[in-house]
């Protein structure tokens, strides 16, 4: 379904998170904002033990999250990571703080909807009126 492979590239969050990357088939770029630069992927990523994966992802997403604003981000950390879980690097460490109930219960949500997404595009599930009432209702969350 193309619709569906469609939201895991992009994500449409708070819903789904974007699909991760394969960042070994990156060469770096730099991002620039805010008169800050950024060059991803990290050189030698592949090498970093996975809290400082974690560490470079946060710091990028941080990063991104403020090209519209100069302010601090708002969203939980968990939120955060998610909506920039494109940028996240191959073996990454997981957060260990613990979030409330309801943080947790939002990101389970989330990465249940990505998976389903996930199975439909592998041809996992059938294309039911489930399954087109999940993409539909993940379309217009993302308006």
């Amino acid at each position: 379904m193309d619709r569906a492979f469609r939201i895991l590239q992009k994500g449409c969050m708070p819903m789904c998170p974007p699909a991760k990357r394969d960042w070994s088939l990156v060469n770096e770029f730099t991002m620039e904002a805010n008169n800050q630069q950024i060059v991803w992927p990290p050189a030698n990523w592949k090498k970093m033990t996975p809290d400082q994966k974690l560490m470079a992802h946060e710091y990028v997403a941080i990063f991104l999250e403020r090209v519209d604003s100069t302010n601090f981000p708002t969203l939980s950390r968990r939120a955060l990571l998610d909506k920039y879980n494109f940028m996240s690097l191959e073996a990454e460490g997981k957060p260990t703080v613990e979030e409330g109930e309801a943080e947790k219960m939002d990101s389970k949500i989330r990465y249940y909807n990505f998976n389903y997404l996930k199975a439909i595009v592998n041809g996992e599930v059938q294309e039911t009126r489930v399954a087109e009432g999940i993409v539909r209702g993940l379309e217009l969350a993302d308006r």
